[in-house]
């Protein structure tokens, strides 16, 4: 187990732009800046053990997503930045946020890779926790992973979007299942990550069952890593 602020040691900090294109969250789609560690770096230094294949990240909700290791390895294009589409420009029905840099006009992307991040716009996660009494998370931290898309695409209205803002738009702007929503793909309040497969007499917990951390200021690290590196998990 890591302390979140330990993992910033166990390789080099990036900070990259990534596009997260979301459904329906009341963020928006957003091309924000991140600051965090390559994934496929830090499990490198905490030790994959051989045949390890894919990856879950664990919310302290018990939410999960799984990729596979050649997912988290890879560079994975973004396209151009699409200006035009915050409130500034469309009112109500601006739904996309830029940051702090320019985008009056379209920009390139940089490539990117799978990250857990610390920092969002020069601004650290706030750590979160479950609310007992809604069972809902709040806050995104202290590591949020941050999950570029497969399919490089465009800003899309999201599903809450008022009827009367898709004439605003052009149609390639209205949401569409085919788009990659990864904004959803992209784990908040990283408690653990599970490294597949499980090797034989590997203990795991109910996460959806609150089996898990109340909070997630710890990341545990667990199945298919190195018996040499076991020592880094505290």
């Amino acid at each position: 187990m890591f302390r979140a602020a330990e993992i910033q040691g166990l390789s080099p900090v990036v900070r990259t732009r990534v596009f997260l294109n979301s459904t329906k969250s009341r963020t928006g789609d957003t091309y924000f800046e991140y600051r965090g560690n390559r994934l496929d770096q830090v499990l490198d230094a905490v030790g994959l053990a051989p045949g390890a294949e894919s990856v879950d990240l664990i919310s302290i909700d018990g939410y999960e997503v799984t990729l596979t290791l050649d997912e988290i390895r890879r560079r994975w294009p973004q396209a151009p930045i699409v200006p035009g589409l915050d409130p500034a420009r469309l009112g109500a029905c601006g739904w996309v946020a830029y940051g702090s840099r320019d985008a009056d006009g379209a920009a390139a992307m940089p490539d990117a890779h799978v990250l857990l991040a610390f920092e969002e716009n020069g601004t650290a996660f706030e750590a979160a926790s479950i609310d007992p009494a809604s069972g809902r998370i709040t806050g995104k931290g202290p590591l949020r992973a941050i999950i570029p898309q497969v399919q490089p695409g465009l800003p899309d209205l999201p599903l809450t979007a008022d009827a009367g803002c898709l004439d605003k738009v052009r149609p390639e702007h209205r949401f569409s299942d085919a788009y990659d929503h990864n904004a959803g793909k992209s784990v908040s309040a990283v408690a653990a990550i599970r490294v597949n497969p499980l090797p034989a007499g590997t203990r795991d917990v109910d996460w959806r069952a609150g089996q898990g951390p109340a909070d997630a200021r710890s990341v545990v690290f667990f199945g298919a890593v190195t018996r040499e590196n076991s020592a880094l998990r505290r």
